[in-house]
């Protein structure tokens, strides 16, 4: 079994024997990118090449016949998120956790504004803060319009990676990740549309099919093998938040 830590500034990609044993891993490292203050972003195709290299390092150190492989799964950062276009195909930088371009959002979720903010952290188990992804929602719809008419997918990193290493139905996600995103309701397991469509006027069908950790969504296509060092047709699983 391969497990991959997706963290901030780098991943970790460790291979398990089923009762545990660790046989190989490698850890790459790559940036963060800080455009404006407060603004923190990440390419999806750098994090791509470190997941693959990655990938594909620990398999070699390993030994281990690919085919061998039963399963791989990734653990992904929280409270990150992307515009996606139709084709999945990311049309700007990440904002990263850290991000803090949401602020203003904040001050004003505090004085009542788009939702009462206790029922807000009834909801969603967060008040108005910087790190869930709901404030970056709200300063993406008012600051770049453009991009946002664009959009048709919100996704976080579990899904695009999904869709990167192959998956076939890519856009689902977590209940550790969708919670980091402060517009999931945490009691009823699924979407607020109090909050993503009345309070924030977002189209709740943008978001990803949500699923337990674990759920087998795909397989290695014929595309990645060559960068991961993965055998075609191995299980693709949801992983979970870091």
């Amino acid at each position: 079994l391969i497990g991959i830590d997706e963290g901030t500034t780098g991943c970790k990609t460790c291979i398990f024997e089923f009762d545990g044993t660790l046989v190989g891993s490698d850890y790459r490292e790559y940036g963060c990118y800080y455009p404006k203050p407060g603004w923190v972003e990440q390419y999806g195709d750098e994090i791509t090449s470190g997941l693959f290299a990655s990938c594909s390092a620990a398999i070699a150190k390993s030994k281990v016949d690919p085919k061998e492989i039963e399963a791989v799964a990734i653990s992904t950062q929280g409270s990150v998120w992307g515009p996606l276009d139709q084709d999945g195909t990311l049309i700007r930088p990440f904002m990263g956790w850290q991000d803090t371009r949401g602020a203003s959002y904040v001050d004003r979720m505090m004085q009542g504004e788009y939702i009462d903010p206790a029922e807000l952290y009834q909801i969603a188990g967060y008040g108005p803060a910087t790190v869930p992804a709901l404030t970056k929602y709200l300063w993406f719809k008012d600051n770049e319009p453009e991009l946002f008419a664009q959009t048709a997918y919100f996704s976080s990193h579990q899904e695009y990676f999904l869709k990167r290493f192959g998956a076939k139905d890519w856009f689902v996600t977590d209940t550790a990740t969708a919670s980091r995103t402060g517009v999931f309701d945490i009691d009823n397991n699924c979407w607020s549309k109090k909050i993503i469509v009345d309070a924030l006027g977002l189209d709740i069908s943008r978001f990803p099919r949500i699923v337990k950790a674990g759920t087998v969504v795909g397989t290695i296509n014929k595309f990645v093998p060559e960068q991961t060092g993965l055998a075609e047709g191995t299980k693709l699983c949801v992983g979970a938040m870091d």
